[in-house]
């Protein structure tokens, strides 16, 4: 569990920063086109709070609005493009916003977290799913991924040259 409930994050420039005063909620790691595109990512992680709880410092014209269906609502920085914020103005979740995970500077590790639309994902991702043609990625929707407990906040890197 994490030891604060006051999150603060930022775009890549600096030019929208934003605090969470609460816990996140309903982490989610999701494999859809649009979130894939927007994040320019295999997927894209997200945690929702309460609208009320997500105070913004920038200027109005730092932040863009873009509509990528109907009612959904994507915010990004207008100076880097960072993906920050989407919301679903309609349902019962309409007064809360998720907010990108990778623009957190404060530590977080969730209690859980889940994949959604796995069967969306790319063919190349490497993670433990069922994998090869005709493999059933529908078990994997909506699964949620236990955080082991003695797992630090980061993840040391594993990419590049020097790990292959």
């Amino acid at each position: 569990m994490n030891s604060t409930s006051q999150y603060h994050g930022s775009c890549l420039c600096g030019a929208v920063s934003f605090c969470v005063d609460g816990p996140i909620k309903a982490v989610t790691h999701c494999h859809c086109s649009q979130c894939r595109k927007a994040h320019g990512a295999a997927f894209a992680s997200y945690g929702s709070v309460p609208g009320a709880q997500l105070k913004v410092n920038a200027a109005e014209e730092a932040i863009r609005v873009f509509e990528s269906s109907p009612g959904v609502s994507r915010s990004f920085c207008s100076t880097c493009g960072a993906s920050l914020f989407w919301r679903k103005a309609t349902g019962d979740f309409a007064d809360w916003v998720s907010v990108a995970l990778g623009t957190l500077d404060t530590p977080f590790v969730p209690v859980r977290q889940k994949h959604v639309h796995v069967q969306s994902g790319l063919c190349w991702l490497d993670w433990p799913a069922p994998t090869g043609v005709g493999a059933d990625l529908s078990a994997m929707d909506d699964k949620v991924v236990p955080i082991p407990s003695d797992r630090g906040r980061y993840a040391p890197h594993r990419g590049g040259p020097a790990s292959r």
